[in-house]
Order: structure tokens, then C-alpha cells, then sequence
């Protein structure tokens, strides 16, 4: 008896709760959609004739399903010009919406937004902010409301980015994009994994990437892609290339410049710290790797030297970083970088190139001081490649990090080649031809710091033999220049440089930098010294006497 008046109520108890659902949602549906959905118009109508300039064709609300959808809606912000931007969509839906949970705690649950079709266009400004002001911005947390929302999409996107200067050609970025957050939750009264909030998932896709921040050079990428759970960054078919001809470049900037074709299979960046990122703002990956870079540089040295400031050595670029960066390993695999350079007085470009180029360069950070009491301090970068597609080139580099390093030092050596593949580049940049020789072995080991290089080079070498060429005509013909020849290669030029005669010359690397210029060309013509005391040939603009 006792058991049937217990299911009697539970009945009862079951059939009024479902009748009041009933009712609530027939009384939602007949009074508080219509109430809620007068005021999101008046709200809507509101905006459309304030500086967000919001326009849409028509929304939908159910409020028993928490469900809300908007149709081309459009936002065209203009309230001045440093703050420019447009956005819209073919579609915005949020569904899910918890208006019981707001209304027992206070908090906004949504279980999924979604964007179709998005179009975003801004308009970039530069923004002035001092590194104090800079350090106290990223230090401080946002107060955030409590939010869940279980699933953000943006899905077929497109942005631009314009160049607020109308005299710089437009767009400055465009791009196509998809974007998918899972699991987002934010309270400022809690604890976060991410600074000041959570995330379980984040995938951001780009493809057709084209960036044109000046006139004068464009990057392209076909895809990029940055997972969160993967910890990477991808960039496929990556390339820079030069708005104007070789020639050309210069005489619009009016002084030397970089040309340059860059061509790059992908780029990958793996095990990336974003719990770093977001809440020390370090920059931490363990590897970044470029794969399949063909590189052609070209320089007109015919134009003046442009104004610009010293160009600083690694540790002086470290130390003055303004964010904090920690990346174990850079490699670079099977590269080939060709350089050409015009100088005065030559007929053409001389040329160099380095092929299936291999360089691994480790601990490129500024934090961490464990690490760099570890390290000493102290970069390191090893590479090889093929010079002129023929002799093996080995090198080791050191960078101090910051003044307890070691010094700045460069090693390495070159394996066996005829010395005549060389000529490309000599023969146009050091009116010199090689007619014939063979290097039979180098080595290289010298330091440097801001202002001079010193070493040793072992050159050895066997049956050289140089012409001088005629810096009007590029020949080696005419009485003068076979004067020139007969006695650079009889009295000035050392023939042979063999160890096993006891006569070998060691060349002595000392060269005085030019602090304007690159790195590169640091190192390069520290070589130089080494090659030009190992061998006899002098400099292009040391004249042979000959009366």
C-alpha cells in the first residue's frame, strides 16, 4: 500500500514539473521573446547610428534553447584615423546560452559561437609607448567576468590590414584564415593555466599570405598554421621578393640596397612554451627549422653607401632585445644562397654561391641564467656547404651572449678544389682571373670584437697562376696588363705553398672593421687578409708598380 502511494507521488511530482516546463516555455515563448527581442532591436538600432556604424539584415532569439543568430552583420568603426576597422560576417551564431546560470552566479556560459565568412579589414597605426609603460601593460591582468564557453570558430575568414599612409600601396596584409578555440573560461578571481585564462584547444590557420610593408619588398607565405595542443608553428612555400629590378632598386632608394629573391620550402617551430608566452612573455621553442632556402642577393655597390647606424655585434643585439626569447636550436637544411655584387669601373656582377647549405646554431637566449652558466655564456653556430657547387667549407662560430662569454671567434676549413671556380667573383670584384691552381687544403681560426679581427690561415696550395685584368675592358690583353701579369706571377704571387718544401707562407688574418656594415662582410674580409698574405695578391686597389 505503501509502495503505491510512493509512485503515486513521484507521478504527480513528475507530471507538475513537467506542466510548469510546459508553461515556462509557452510563456517564454509568447511574452519573453517577444520582450527580449524588442530590446535587442532597439540596442541594434541604437549602434547602427553611433561611430560602430552596425548594420545587419535580421536575428533570431529563442531563450527556453539559449539559442541567438544574426544575418550579414557588419561593424564599420571610423571614429578617427588611428582607429579605423571593419567587420563582417555572413553569419553569427551563439547557441547554448546559460541565462539560468547567469542569473543564480553571475556567470556567462555559452556552449558554442561561430562566425561564417568573416571579413576583417584595419587600418595599422603606429602606437608610441616607452619600454616602462610597455613592461607595467604586459605585467597587469585584465579583471575578466566568469565565462565558459565551450567551442569558438571562425570559419572561411579573410583579413586585410592597410597601410594608414594612403601614399603606400594597399593592402598591407591579406590574408585567408580559420580559427577554432575549445574549453575557454576566464574569472579574474582565480587562477589560470594561461595568465588569466583557460584553454584546452587553439588551431589558427592563414593561407595566402601576402605581406607588403613597404614598397620595395614583398613576403608571401601559402600556409601558415599554430597549434596549441601540437606546440608549433608551420609556415609553407614562404618567399620575399624585390617590387624592382636589380638596378632599378637602388636608384629608387638612391644608395645601396638589398635585391633579393627568396624562395623557402617551410619553416617549423616546435615545442613552443605558450604558458611562457602568456604569462612571462618569453619567447621559448625548442627548434626552429628552415628547410630548402634558395636565395639570389643582389647589391649595386656602384650607388653610395646609405646613412644608417653601426650595425651591432650578437651580444650587443641580445642584450638590447626588448622581450625575453629562449630557442635551443635554429637549423637551417640544404640551403643555396647565391650573392652577386656591381662594383665601380666592372663590366658586370661578380658572383658567389654556396650550395646544400647546412648550419645549426644553438642557444639563441637572453634569460635563463642557469642555462647561460651552463653554456658559458656563450652561442655557438656550425655550418658547411659547397662554394661554387665544388670545395667542402666547415666552419664553427662563438657568440658571447653577455660579458662573461668568450670571445667572438671564427674556425673552419676548406676541402680540396680548383681554385679557378672561383674566378666568378674575383674576376668582377678583384680584376684578378685565375688561370690555374689547386687548393690542397685551409684552415682558418681567428677572433674579433668591435673593431678588429686577428688570426692565422693555412693555405696550402700548388701551381697558381693569376692574370691581372684592365678595369675598362675586363681583359687580360694589351702590353700593360701582360707586364702586370708576368710580374705578379714571377716576383708578387707565391706559385706553390706547400708544407712539405719549408717554405710555407701562414697568412695573417688582421682586418680593421667597417662598423656599418654586415656581419658578413666582417668575416668576409677578415678571410680576405688571411688569403691576400698567404698567396701574394694584392688588393684590387693596390697597383702593381711597373717602371
Amino acid at each position: 500500500m505503501q509502495k503505491k502511494k510512493s509512485s503515486k507521488i513521484i507521478i504527480i511530482t513528475a507530471v507538475v514539473l513537467i506542466a510548469l516546463t510546459g508553461i515556462s516555455i509557452f510563456l517564454v515563448k509568447q511574452y519573453a521573446n517577444p520582450y527580449v527581442r524588442d530590446k535587442i532591436t532597439e540596442k541594434l538600432d541604437s549602434l547602427s547610428h553611433s561611430p560602430w556604424n552596425l548594420k545587419y539584415d535580421s536575428f533570431s532569439i529563442d531563450l527556453s534553447s539559449g539559442n541567438f543568430s544574426i544575418s550579414n552583420l557588419s561593424i564599420n568603426h571610423a571614429k578617427d584615423s588611428s582607429s579605423q576597422y571593419k567587420i563582417s560576417t555572413d553569419q553569427l551564431e551563439i547557441k547554448g546560452i546559460g541565462l539560468v546560470t547567469y542569473l543564480l552566479n553571475k556567470k556567462i556560459s555559452i556552449n558554442n559561437i561561430h562566425l561564417y565568412n568573416p571579413n576583417i579589414q584595419l587600418v595599422s597605426k603606429k602606437q608610441k609607448q616607452n619600454a616602462q609603460d610597455s613592461s607595467q601593460t604586459s605585467g597587469s591582468t585584465p579583471k575578466l567576468p566568469k565565462i565558459k564557453i565551450g567551442k569558438i570558430a571562425f570559419s572561411d575568414g579573410k583579413i586585410e590590414i592597410l597601410h594608414a599612409d594612403s601614399t603606400l600601396a594597399n593592402p598591407m596584409l591579406r590574408a585567408d584564415f580559420n580559427f577554432e578555440l575549445t574549453e575557454l573560461a576566464t574569472d579574474s578571481t582565480e587562477a589560470h593555466e594561461y595568465n588569466f585564462f583557460d584553454v584546452e584547444e587553439l588551431t589558427f590557420d592563414m593561407e595566402n599570405i601576402a605581406f607588403k610593408p613597404d614598397s620595395l619588398y614583398l613576403f608571401e607565405f601559402k600556409k601558415l598554421k599554430l597549434s596549441l595542443q601540437d606546440s608549433s608553428l608551420t609556415l609553407d612555400s614562404a618567399s620575399i621578393t624585390s617590387q624592382y629590378s636589380k638596378f632599378d632598386m637602388g636608384l629608387e632608394v638612391g644608395h645601396e640596397i638589398d635585391w633579393m629573391d627568396i624562395q623557402n620550402q617551410s619553416i617549423a617551430i616546435k615545442h613552443i612554451n605558450f604558458k611562457e608566452l602568456f604569462n612571462d612573455s618569453t619567447y621559448h621553442a625548442g627548434s626552429v627549422t628552415v628547410n630548402g632556402l634558395n636565395a639570389l642577393l643582389f647589391r649595386d655597390k656602384r650607388l653610395p653607401f646609405p646613412e644608417k647606424p653601426n650595425t651591432e655585434l650578437f651580444k650587443d643585439i641580445m642584450t638590447q632585445l626588448p622581450i625575453k626569447v629562449n630557442i635551443d636550436t635554429i637549423m637551417v637544411k640544404d640551403a643555396r644562397i647565391e650573392y652577386q655584387e656591381y662594383i665601380k669601373k666592372a663590366v658586370g656582377p661578380g658572383r658567389v654561391h654556396f650550395d646544400h647549405l647546412y648550419a645549426s646554431f644553438y642557444h639563441f637566449t637572453n634569460t635563463d641564467s642557469a642555462l647561460l652558466e651552463k653554456i658559458n655564456h656563450t652561442a655557438q653556430m656550425d655550418a658547411q656547404c659547397n662554394i661554387m657547387g665544388e670545395g667542402l667549407l666547415k666552419a664553427s662560430f662563438k657568440f658571447p651572449i653577455d660579458d662573461k662569454g668568450d670571445p667572438y671567434s671564427v674556425s673552419g676549413s676548406l676541402e680540396p678544389m680548383e681554385l679557378a671556380h672561383i674566378n666568378p667573383m674575383i674576376e668582377y670584384v678583384g680584376f684578378t682571373q685565375i688561370k690555374e691552381g689547386k687548393l690542397l687544403s685551409l684552415n682558418f681560426d681567428f677572433t674579433y670584437n668591435n673593431n678588429s679581427s686577428d688570426g692565422k690561415m693555412y693555405f696550402e696550395y700548388e701551381g697558381l697562376k693569376i692574370n691581372t685584368l684592365d678595369k675598362d675592358d675586363h681583359t687580360s690583353e694589351g702590353l700593360g696588363q701582360n707586364i702586370k701579369s708576368f710580374i705578379a706571377n714571377t716576383f708578387v704571387v707565391k706559385t706553390n705553398n706547400s708544407k712539405d718544401d719549408g717554405k710555407f707562407r701562414v697568412g695573417e688574418i688582421s682586418f680593421e672593421r667597417d662598423k656599418k656594415k654586415s656581419i658578413f662582410n666582417y668575416w668576409w674580409k677578415s678571410l680576405l687578409t688571411g688569403f691576400r698574405s698567404s698567396t701574394g695578391i694584392e688588393a684590387p686597389e693596390e697597383k702593381i708598380n711597373i717602371n
